[in-house]
């Protein structure tokens, strides 16, 4: 699981869904790459009052080609897991937050 450093930083983890370099057409959306990427967001919430920028999620998600997508790209990524419920964000800097879907998941592992 992933987990914040001991300085609150994200911490890279390999994700199963990424794709290499050069081949970001690769990348497909998947439900435990959205929970993965809300649980991070909430981590960073609660750790600095602010959520982590696209590129922070990027790097701490194992997106490798993140660097090498051109910036439609880089925010239809964002987009889907927007779509799906997993996040929400806004025109400005670190207002990434977890979505819907996200605390629907909470709520349920909370019941539980």
């Amino acid at each position: 699981m992933d987990q914040p450093t001991p300085g609150g930083q994200l911490v890279q983890t390999p994700s199963p869904n990424h794709a290499e370099p050069g081949n970001s057409s690769e990348w497909t959306y998947d439900k435990a790459e959205g929970l993965r990427a809300a649980r991070l967001i909430d981590r960073e919430r609660q750790v600095h009052g602010q959520g982590p920028t696209w590129a922070e999620l990027a790097e701490a998600l194992g997106w490798t080609d993140w660097p090498q997508l051109s910036p439609p790209q880089r925010v239809a990524r964002m987009q889907m897991l927007r779509r799906k419920g997993w996040i929400v964000y806004r025109r400005r800097s670190r207002s990434l937050a977890p979505g819907a879907r996200y605390q629907k998941v909470q709520r349920e592992a909370n019941r539980g």
